[in-house]
This record gives structure tokens, sequence and C-alpha cells, in this order.
């Protein structure tokens, strides 16, 4: 099985949000990926059919946080940081909130 642990294409709205002026992240932004595009893991897909490996992780080469992320984003842009968090108890609960729904 491969597991990868992102997708670049994934990252869309953590680049987008910058343009925009604010971004906001859940936590305390130091969640960690090391995101890869979509044909790099193909390779790794097709190479894992012969492996003997039970359980591969794969990811980029670089790992980021989520505010590394988003300050390289933010320069990027030309803006300056202005990243707001959210709690998490916020987040687990409109999860919540959802599923009853």
């Amino acid at each position: 099985m491969v597991r990868p642990t992102g997708f670049l294409s994934d990252m869309a709205e953590l680049y987008s949000m910058p343009n925009k002026g604010r971004v906001y992240l859940f936590g305390d932004g130091q969640y960690k990926s090391n995101s890869m595009h979509g044909d790099d893991l193909a390779k790794v897909c097709i190479d894992a059919i012969d492996s003997v490996e039970k359980e591969m992780l794969v990811g980029g080469s670089e790992i980021f946080t989520q505010v590394e992320l988003e300050n390289l984003a933010l320069v990027a842009a030309g803006k300056r940081e202005k990243i707001r968090f959210i709690r998490n108890w916020v987040r687990i609960s409109s999860l919540k909130l959802c599923e009853l729904l």
C-alpha cells in the first residue's frame, strides 16, 4: 500500500488565500507536510508493484509547516504576513455539527 503525505494540487487553497490578503489556519499552523506532485507518485506506484514492502510512506523532499508554506505564498503574492488562527475546538465542533445534519 502506498501512502502519500499529500499532493501539491490539493494545496491550491493554501496558495489562493494569500492572494486574497488573509490566511486562515486551524490550530497553531504547525501541522507538517511534504506534499508531492501526482507524476512523482505515479512513478512510486509503478515501482511499488514489484516491491516486497507492505506499506510505503512517500512524500516530497522538503517538509514544511502550514505557517512556513503560507509565509512563502504571502511573499510570492507580494503580501504582508496576515495569518489568522482558528482554534481546533471550532473545527472539531463544526465537523460534529455536520455529522448531525
